[in-house]
C-alpha cells in the first residue's frame, strides 16, 4: 500500500509539473513555446522603448480598471491560457515586467539575454485554414501583417459643399441611460436605426432628429471612410486648431468581410473628441503610440499581449525585430488568429503612408512574450 501511494504521488507531481509548464497552451499547433533562440541571431531591435513603456503602463491601468466588466461581457480572452483569470494575471505581470525593463534599459535598449531570462517566447503560427477562407495564403509558421494609420485631414465647423459628411456624437437619447436601459430600448435608439449610407444622405439632419444629435466636425466623404476604417482621425480646422476624434459606439451593423468596397459597408461609427490617439476601450481607452502597437483579435490572442515580429526590412535589407503590444481591435479581427494590424502613425495622405510601409513585408514571424 505504501509503495502504491508513493507511485501515485510521483504520478501526481509529474502531472502537476506538466500542467505548470504547459498551462498556457490550448492549441499546440498554433502556439509553441521555443527554447532555442538561435533563430534570432543577427537580428536588430528597432523598437522605441520609451513609447513601449508608455503603452505598457496605459494597458496596465486599463486592464486593472476594466478587467471584470470586459471578462463578464466576453470582450477579451486568450486561447493561450486555460482560463480567463490566468490570462489576465499573466498579462498584467508581463506588462509590469516589460515596463520595469524598459524603464531601466541602457541607452534605450534592452539586452536580448534579459528578455530570454524574463519571458517565455511562444511562436505563433497563423491559422492557415481560417486565412484561406478569406483568400489569404499564409506561409508556414507566419502571420499576416497589415498596417494602419491615423489619417490626418482638413475639416469644417459647418457643413459645406466640400465638407459634406459629419462625425456625429452618440445621440442624446441614450446619454443618461445605463447599459441595461440601452439594451432594453434598442428598438427605439436613434443610433441603431440607420445605415452609414442613410446617415450620409442626411437621415440625422431631418427635422425630427437633428436636435437630438450633434455633429462634431464636417469632413469629406473620403475622410469619413478613412475615419470609420481606422477608428481615429486627426482634423485640422480652418483656424489652425488640430482636433482628434475616436470611435465611441456604432450602429451595431457588423463589418462584412465579403464587401471589398469600403463605401458599401453599412456600419457607421459615432465618434467623440479625444486627447491623443486611442486604442481599445469604450469610455476609457488605451493610449497608443506609433510603431509599438498592434490591432488584432483580442478575444483569442489577448488584449495586452506583448508580441515580437521578426522580418527582413525591404528597404534596408537588414533583419529587424519589433516589439509591440496588442492594444486595439476592429471588426475584421473577429475570430482572426492569423493576422495583426501594425499602427504606423499619422499621415497626411496615402502616398506618404505607402512610402513608409515599404519596409514591412506582408507576412512575418510572430512571437508572443509572457513572463516566466
Amino acid at each position: 500500500m505504501f509503495q502504491k501511494n508513493i507511485y501515485l504521488k510521483i504520478i501526481f507531481l509529474l502531472l502537476l509539473f506538466i500542467w505548470r509548464v504547459n498551462y498556457c497552451f490550448s492549441d499546440s499547433v498554433l502556439f509553441q513555446k521555443i527554447s532555442d533562440f538561435s533563430c534570432f541571431g543577427g537580428y536588430s531591435f528597432v523598437t522605441n522603448y520609451d513609447d513601449l513603456a508608455s503603452v505598457s503602463q496605459s494597458a496596465i491601468k486599463f486592464l486593472q480598471a476594466n478587467k471584470e466588466r470586459l471578462l463578464s461581457e466576453g470582450k477579451i480572452g486568450s486561447k493561450l491560457f486555460k482560463d480567463d483569470q490566468s490570462y489576465l494575471n499573466k498579462t498584467l505581470d508581463s506588462l509590469e515586467r516589460l515596463s520595469v525593463l524598459t524603464r531601466y534599459s541602457k541607452n534605450g535598449e534592452i539586452d536580448w539575454k534579459i528578455l530570454e531570462e524574463n519571458f517565455n517566447f511562444i511562436h505563433w503560427s497563423g491559422d492557415q485554414n481560417a486565412a484561406l477562407k478569406h483568400k489569404v495564403k499564409l506561409p508556414d509558421g507566419s502571420i499576416r501583417l497589415t498596417k494602419y494609420l491615423v489619417h490626418m485631414s482638413s475639416g469644417s465647423y459647418y457643413k459645406t459643399l466640400k465638407y459634406s459628411c459629419a462625425l456625429y456624437q452618440v445621440p442624446y437619447d441614450e446619454r443618461d441611460l445605463t447599459d441595461l436601459e440601452i439594451k432594453n430600448k434598442k428598438n427605439d435608439l436613434i443610433r441603431l436605426k440607420y445605415t452609414k449610407q442613410e446617415i450620409i444622405n442626411g437621415a440625422l439632419e431631418k427635422q425630427d432628429v437633428k436636435n437630438k444629435v450633434a455633429a462634431l466636425v464636417w469632413i469629406t466623404r473620403e475622410d469619413l471612410e478613412e475615419a470609420i476604417l481606422q477608428g481615429t482621425i486627426v482634423v485640422k480646422m480652418p483656424d489652425g486648431t488640430i482636433r482628434s476624434f475616436n470611435v465611441h459606439k456604432s450602429n451595431e451593423i457588423s463589418y462584412d468581410r465579403n464587401i471589398t468596397d469600403k463605401t458599401e459597408q453599412k456600419r457607421y461609427w459615432f465618434f467623440r473628441e479625444v486627447n491623443g490617439i486611442k486604442g481599445f476601450g469604450d469610455s476609457k481607452k488605451i493610449d497608443i503610440k506609433p510603431n509599438v502597437c498592434f490591432a488584432g483579435d483580442v478575444k483569442n490572442i489577448g488584449l495586452g499581449m506583448i508580441i515580437a515580429i521578426k522580418y527582413k526590412n525591404a528597404v534596408t535589407q537588414k533583419d529587424d525585430i519589433r516589439i509591440g503590444i496588442l492594444a486595439d481591435t476592429g471588426g475584421a479581427f473577429d475570430e482572426n488568429i492569423y493576422q495583426l494590424d501594425f499602427f504606423t502613425g499619422t499621415f497626411e495622405n496615402r502616398d506618404l503612408f505607402k512610402s513608409y510601409i515599404k519596409q514591412f513585408p506582408d507576412f512575418v514571424e510572430a512571437y508572443i512574450l509572457f513572463s516566466k
